[in-house]
């Protein structure tokens, strides 16, 4: 659900209308903070709570944040 307050928003459903895959995931929070991976070090995407969610391995697996500075004050 986006609204106000959000930094992030993942919904992690692999929405290709929003150019989502496998290694590439949408902010739909407005502010544009884009996610993706190297398919080598992407988490595993999982049954969670609400739909899908990322499970890392504690290992190596990370997910790359679009940086866009954003003023919150």
């Amino acid at each position: 659900v986006a609204g106000e307050g959000k930094v992030l928003l993942l919904h992690l459903n692999n929405e290709s209308e929003q150019g989502e895959n496998n290694t590439d995931f949408h902010d739909f929070s407005g502010n544009n903070f884009n996610a993706s991976c190297s398919p080598s070090l992407c988490p595993t995407l999982v049954a969670g709570k609400f739909g899908q969610a990322l499970e890392f391995n504690g290992v190596d697996q990370y997910v790359n944040l679009t940086n866009n500075p954003t003023n919150y004050s």
